[in-house]
Order: structure tokens, then sequence, then C-alpha cells
């Protein structure tokens, strides 16, 4: 599932930049001690594996943003997309208790960070 939530992100942040850019993929530890995350905000305090995928391309405005992880909701046109592909990530992000954050502006560029809570780590005796 993991897979999954990376090829579609990175997949969309691609065809956002029909003219080029920059995808930026990254992934870093972070610690949450209660500040809200995710969409609808929660607070989720622990560690999170997080991945962050950033483009450079089109962008989105809210009107937009507040629909993107609805079944078969698509910008691109006929024949380009099913609409499943960020509805996918959802689902896979869910069923590993984790959360998403979306940050977008219109022509500069969207950026969805994932975090995946760690497991603590095992004591041997």
């Amino acid at each position: 599932m993991i897979e999954q939530i990376v090829m579609n992100l990175c997949i969309n942040a691609r065809d956002s930049m029909a003219e080029g850019g920059t995808l930026t993929v990254r992934t870093f530890r972070l610690q949450i001690t209660g500040e809200p995350h995710g969409i609808p905000p929660q607070p989720r305090t622990g560690a999170w594996a997080c991945l962050s995928v950033a483009d450079t391309g089109c962008g989105m405005p809210p009107s937009t943003l507040q629909h993107i992880f609805e079944p078969f909701f698509t910008t691109k046109g006929p024949q380009r997309g099913t609409g499943l592909g960020l509805a996918t990530v959802h689902n896979a992000i869910a069923a590993h208790h984790g959360w998403i954050d979306v940050a977008s502006t219109p022509g500069v560029g969207s950026t969805f960070t994932v975090g995946i809570p760690l497991a603590p780590a095992s004591v041997n005796p």
C-alpha cells in the first residue's frame, strides 16, 4: 500500500507540471506533541514516518482541494484520469492509521505530506 501512495502522489505531481518543473520527494521522522495535523485536522501525538511529495505545477484552488479525496473526482480531461488516485491514497493512509496534509497554491504548486505511525521500539530483556 505504501507503494500506491508514493506512485499516485508522484503521478499527480508529474501531471500537474505539463510544461516541466520540479518534483521533490523526501522522507523524514516527525515527533508530534499535540498540534493538529491532517484532513480533517486532529491532534495525533507520537512518532511518525513521513513522506512529502512537492511539485512546482499548476497548484489547486480551495474549491478543488475540498474534493480531491472523493472517488472519481478529477481535474484531468477525459481519458486522462479515473479520479481514483487520491481516493486510493486516502484509503491506504487510513488503513495505516495515518494522516495527510495538503498545501497548494494556484500557479505555484502543491505539497502532500503523509504521516504513518512508527511502532515503538521493542525492548529486549
